[in-house]
């Protein structure tokens, strides 16, 4: 009898430079992780609609479309969406005030890149060992929506 299996953790990681996706989940999945993939915010709320609930998800702030926050925001408004860790990733390093609020109210976490391969993983052990805060507290998400830049 061997060993009971573990079920794999799953993330998102969605960004609109496929090098950058092909090279993320692949060393998540060479870490043993099971790995989702998106282009586009659309991409991922479609996949999420579809009933697809990922443990983390890292994601890019600056995309064609709908962007990094309006996706975290539609998934802040998925029932358990409220509960996945994310880290909003940027290449971005003079963001602006707003933006780093807003990121912050939906309970993300941000990052810039580049990222090395140490730090993907070890961002993403914390992501999968953290719960969601958010910045006001107590306040539903539609209060805390007051907050965001958009």
């Amino acid at each position: 009898m061997g060993l009971p299996l573990v079920p794999k953790r799953l993330v998102l990681v969605v960004d609109d430079e496929p090098n950058i996706v092909n090279a993320v989940t692949n060393v998540l999945q060479g870490e043993g992780y099971a790995t989702a993939r998106a282009n586009t915010a659309e991409d991922a709320l479609r996949l999420v609609h579809s009933g697809l609930t990922p443990d983390a998800v890292l994601l890019d702030l600056r995309m064609p479309g709908m962007g990094g926050l309006g996706f975290l925001l539609a998934l802040r408004a998925q029932p358990g969406g409220r509960d996945i860790p994310v880290a909003v990733v940027t290449a971005d390093s003079l963001l602006d005030d707003t933006t780093r609020r807003a990121v912050e109210a939906l309970g993300a976490q941000l990052c810039f890149k580049p990222l090395i391969i140490g730090q993907i993983l070890t961002l993403t052990a914390q992501l999968l060992s953290s719960t969601v805060t958010y910045r006001n507290g107590s306040r539903s998400l539609r209060e805390s929506q007051a907050d965001l830049p958009y």
